[in-house]
């Protein structure tokens, strides 16, 4: 409130209460002040834009902050640094890319503050090509590398693997601060150079920096990758004695893993027993699996298993592990009964895969160009990277190395083990490529979530003049999917036609799917309904886009309808109906598909159908029903349901007494997150517990915590009380 008491509406309050709302996260609030912008004459004013598309993307609604900066009638390099941004912080790197392009094509100088967000763009996009080429613009154009810039540097390099250039840039500056020392240091510990790591640590005491939770939290990886348990027991030690640092999980995760390789497992036993919170489903993997390969004269205490399966009941890999612990101390009986467990959820130890089909694959048979495909392709089946990198060496060895579809496997093995760069080595290697080449170099992109490397090989197989085939269409489709490219979409699908090429049910299927993802969900209902089979996928597909983009009722009547072709709604489909009826407040539809979802098609609930009757049931102010799915639920809610049944009691009450246990079980689950304090303080005041809402306060200082950073509803208010904008 204090913020604009007394202050008039003109083009200098507007972005000063704007800039308020962005950085609260008030988007309704700061759409009303948009129309009240609108309304008062200061739509057009340069500033006051520019102020709006920095609002939307702080409140994360880019597309907002998009529809403000395309119907600019003039902009500055402001507007596209604010349009930049604004998809950077809704973690959409490639539409600040994309913005980037254009505002070059507008022969729009950057500025300092541009050059940093691209540089971040880079660091996401892992392009260390951009950032050379933005690092030289830098120095041919003489722009001074101030402190937030050089940084940006040190973290492009860094990020990008190539330490040794950011360490030039590091060494060059003259001025550097926290951040710039953070990122070096964490740059060189997870780049392997460890030892490096921690020399830069304390070389930085000396300039009187304290170093922060997420520089220790890169040094005690160091120490647990190098082996360096004393170190790493001191770092923890000054971490938390001299820094005064709460250790967060991820911190009791590097002990875990560095005890644990170095098979101190009654140490690492311990750090999971003594930590105030409930050990993740990453560190009970860790300790477990270190348990198996090093034993330990302590016995293995079983609840650890049973909590991993809590946290992660979908998970096949879990279940491979309690295998192994069982028939380590010889329980058959419980090895067949985990077996038994996974068959009833349909889980997979790797799906289609075993050491046994690998081995199978090699034994025996000799070395050639038949051979050598087919273990590669288990080998990626298997995600044995190791395996195939052996594979890859005897290809070499055996001078089959310029086989093209040896290559061509080579390529899709190292994407469907997660390495990308290793694939592009391969097939920037290869002396010819076909149509599968390209496809799967495209296809590794896609897997390793990366859709704009995909566009750029599809771009440069078009200059090649190698023309897709159908299965190039479809990673192309999905590439348009995920970066909600409707036009790229549209040309593809014109591309179909013209060329006579025939839909058959994937293509068709990654059509619809792409014109749902990018709402375009009438013309995604008419390629499905030209469609003369489809799968189950097919269906799923559009009944979740009709279900996402705000057409509950006819992904219902579809989903009847599907019925009549005798397929059956897999958990996916469920979760997608569920959450229809949850915001249509179609409480009685949605009561029976999840009971049809458990008693007819016996699919056992997941969290997500669980976290959308909670939701369902907290709109329509049914707080009892929400209460008794979270207690009868198998597993422990997620943050989410706790945050969803806790704001619900607080909209619209309850007979029933409030559940402390929930929040207390909310704040353990993710003790750093500010806005769950101002819920509980919030929750503390309805009941006029004040010295609970002063102890909140309390908690929220100790660990350094903002309702909100920077601003409060007084900063904000004080503007709208004078305007009257709450009208």
């Amino acid at each position: 409130m204090q913020a604009t008491a007394g202050l008039k509406s003109d083009k200098f309050t507007y972005p000063f209460v704007l800039k308020a709302c962005g950085r609260c996260g008030m988007l309704g609030y700061g759409g009303s002040v948009h129309s009240l912008v609108l309304k008062n004459g200061f739509g057009a004013n340069l500033v006051v834009e520019n102020t709006l598309v920095r609002m939307y993307g702080a409140c994360g609604r880019v597309e907002f902050a998009r529809r403000v900066f395309d119907e600019m009638s003039e902009r500055d390099v402001v507007s596209w640094s604010s349009m930049i941004a604004a998809y950077l912080t809704c973690k959409d790197p490639l539409g600040a890319l994309s913005v980037f392009l254009d505002m070059k094509r507008e022969k729009e100088e950057p500025n300092s503050v541009t050059l940093v967000s691209m540089l971040s763009v880079c660091s996401r996009l892992v392009n260390v090509k951009m950032g050379e080429c933005i690092h030289s613009y830098i120095l041919t154009n003489g722009i001074g590398l101030d402190v937030s810039l050089a940084t940006a540097l040190v973290d492009m390099y860094a990020a990008c693997g190539y330490v040794d250039k950011a360490k030039v840039v590091f060494d060059s500056m003259d001025e550097r601060n926290l951040q710039t020392w953070t990122i070096m240091i964490s740059g060189l510990a997870e780049n392997g150079h460890g030892e490096e790591a921690i020399s830069l640590l304390n070389e930085m005491g000396g300039f009187g920096l304290v170093p922060d939770a997420m520089l220790f939290s890169s040094i005690l990886s160091a120490c647990s990758h190098l082996g360096l348990v004393e170190k790493g027991q001191k770092y923890f030690d000054q971490m938390v004695k001299i820094y005064k640092t709460e250790p967060r999980m991820e911190h009791y995760g590097c002990m875990v893993d560095m005890y644990g390789r170095a098979g101190m497992i009654e140490e690492a036993y311990r750090v999971i027993k003594d930590m105030p919170m409930e050990p993740s489903s990453i560190m009970l993997r860790s300790f477990i699996s270190a348990y198996k390969n090093h034993g330990s004269r302590i016995g293995f205490d079983d609840d650890l298993m049973k909590l991993l399966l809590k946290l992660e009941p979908d998970l096949g890999a879990n279940y491979v592990l309690s295998a192994n612990m069982s028939s380590l101390s010889g329980s058959w009986n419980e090895v067949d009964g985990t077996r038994v467990a996974m068959k009833g959820k349909g889980l997979n130890k790797v799906p289609g895969c075993s050491w046994v089909e690998v081995k199978r694959a090699t034994a025996g048979l000799k070395s050639d160009k038949f051979t050598y495909p087919f273990v590669l392709k288990a080998c990626g089946r298997c995600g044995m990277l190791g395996y195939g990198g052996s594979v890859h060496s005897l290809v070499l060895k055996s001078g089959f190395g310029g086989n093209l579809v040896v290559e061509n496997t080579l390529v899709r093995m190292y994407g469907a083990c997660g390495r990308v760069e290793f694939a592009r080595r391969v097939f920037d290697e290869m002396s010819e490529r076909d149509v599968v080449s390209w496809s799967s170099m495209i296809a590794v992109y896609l897997s390793c979530k990366d859709p704009l490397g995909a566009l750029l090989v599809f771009l440069d197989m078009k200059r090649e003049k190698e023309e897709p085939n159908s299965v190039t269409l479809v990673s192309m489709l999905s590439v348009c999917s995920r970066l909600v490219n409707v036009k790229m979409g549209e040309c593809i699908h014109s591309y179909i036609l013209t060329n006579g090429i025939g839909l058959d049910v994937s293509l068709a299927t990654a059509l619809v799917e792409m014109y749902a993802a990018c709402g375009y969900i009438d013309k995604a209902k008419v390629v499905f309904d030209s469609m003369d089979e489809r799968n189950l996928q097919t269906w799923t597909i559009m009944i979740s886009g009709l279900a996402e983009n705000g057409h509950g009722e006819e992904a219902m009547s579809l989903l009847n309808e599907m019925g009549g072709f005798g397929l059956v709604p897999d958990a996916m489909l469920f979760s997608s109906i569920l959450s229809a009826c949850s915001h249509l407040g179609l409480v009685e539809k949605g009561q029976k598909y999840f009971d049809q979802m458990v008693k007819i098609y016996k699919i056992e609930p997941r969290m997500e159908h669980y976290g959308c009757m909670v939701d369902m049931y907290g709109r329509a102010g049914m707080i009892e029903e929400a209460y008794r799915v979270i207690k009868d639920m198998p597993m422990e809610p997620s943050s989410i349901m706790l945050r969803s049944f806790i704001s619900a009691y607080k909209n619209h009450g309850s007979r029933i007494g409030f559940d402390d246990d929930l929040m207390k079980l909310l704040l353990k689950l993710e003790p750093d997150l500010g806005a769950n304090y101002v819920l509980s303080a919030n929750m503390s005041s309805l009941s006029g517990s004040w010295n609970e809402v002063d102890g909140t306060r309390v908690a929220m200082k100790g660990k350094g915590l903002n309702k909100v950073p920077g601003c409060s509803w007084v900063e904000v208010k004080r503007v709208h009380n004078k305007d009257n904008i709450c009208e």
